[in-house]
């Protein structure tokens, strides 16, 4: 096999396995989810963004009550995860937790829990 060759089966082997790591996930989402702590489904959007670092941050405006949560998070390969807060509340003095979502194209699917609690709930993001 030539040189050529093998850099067409490098670039084709990229392009099958390795898109996931270079999917972007900035940008505006409408978001669906499930609440088992307070078995309440909800609706809303979320706008991540990138900032400095690869650090992620994330603005949930949702059919809560509160209704909006802020996050920053990591991506690795076809996962990103956020840390939330309510918005204006410290870590702690409020709702916070852990949301893991994987990354399906323009989909971000995952679960989350909240801090104190011992339930898993769902959320599924479409991107605008």
């Amino acid at each position: 096999m030539g040189v050529s060759m093998n850099k067409a089966m490098s670039s084709a082997f990229f392009l099958l396995f390795g898109s996931f790591s270079l999917q972007a996930v900035e940008g505006a989402y409408n978001v669906s989810g499930f609440d088992p702590n307070t078995n309440t489904s909800y609706t809303g959007t979320v706008t991540i963004t990138k900032g400095e670092n690869e650090i992620y941050d994330a603005e949930w405006n949702l059919s809560l009550d509160p209704p909006k949560y802020l996050g920053k998070g990591l991506k690795s390969d076809n996962q990103i995860s956020f840390l939330y807060q309510t918005d204006g509340k410290p870590f702690g003095a409020d709702t916070t937790g852990l949301q893991v979502y994987k990354i399906k194209g323009d989909t971000l699917e995952g679960n989350f829990i909240v801090y104190g609690e011992s339930l898993v709930g769902n959320e599924t993001l479409t991107k605008k």
